[in-house]
């Protein structure tokens, strides 16, 4: 079996243990695989899905960087780079990667809905709600978006708007649940818990 050879399989049994949950397991697999060959930006856009699982944010932003630097006009590469830098607290530079994303496809939906938080935290809510319209020119019915909107709202004291909002994210979550949801936005009950407590500590039922 030759090197490349066994840096496909490698993947393919990342792919497998990253399905199953076994995460520390696929990073290893997936380093092993990138160690043969640095090359391919789809096995650092795995290897950043993995390391954003195990929330390893930064890790995964270096990966995706990676990745970009091999194929820079990838739209989930963009995305997946923008929601981790909004992660790390990068607002501004995760909007230009989003402006990106946008710059080269107007019609690609994360590119708008990831920018409502980030605007959100930046405290330019306006932007961030005509974000919210503008993701919804394309996808409806978008778990995320719902969810940036309703924190957002929140932040503006607009309480009962926003708890719409996060209860619609919540239930377009479960029509459309995915592992690769799940992947790239992180587990979204958290996020519901994480609004109820701030309310409850902030506004009485």
């Amino acid at each position: 079996m030759s090197e490349w050879q066994e840096a496909e399989q490698r993947v393919e049994r990342a792919h497998e243990l990253y399905e199953g949950g076994r995460w520390e397991e696929a990073l290893s697999e997936l380093q092993r695989a990138i160690a043969i060959n640095p090359h391919i930006s789809a096995w650092y856009y795995n290897l950043g899905m993995t390391l954003d699982m195990m929330e390893r944010f930064e890790e995964a932003l270096t990966a995706y960087q990676h990745a970009l630097e091999i194929d820079p006009d990838d739209l989930e590469l963009l995305s997946a780079a923008g929601v981790d830098t909004v992660r790390l607290g990068e607002y501004r530079q995760a909007i230009r990667y989003f402006e990106r994303a946008e710059a080269l496809d107007a019609s690609f939906e994360p590119a708008y809905c990831n920018r409502i938080l980030a605007y959100s935290e930046l405290g330019e809510h306006e932007r961030a709600e005509e974000m919210f319209y503008l993701a919804r020119q394309y996808r409806e019915k978008c778990p995320v978006c719902y969810y940036n909107l309703g924190l957002s709202l929140f932040a503006r004291g607009s309480y009962d708007r926003a708890e719409d909002s996060l209860q619609l994210g919540i239930y377009y979550l479960g029509v459309e649940r995915s592992s690769e949801l799940r992947a790239r936005f992180g587990p979204v009950r958290a996020v519901e818990l994480v609004f109820l407590r701030e309310r409850r500590s902030t506004r009485p039922f």
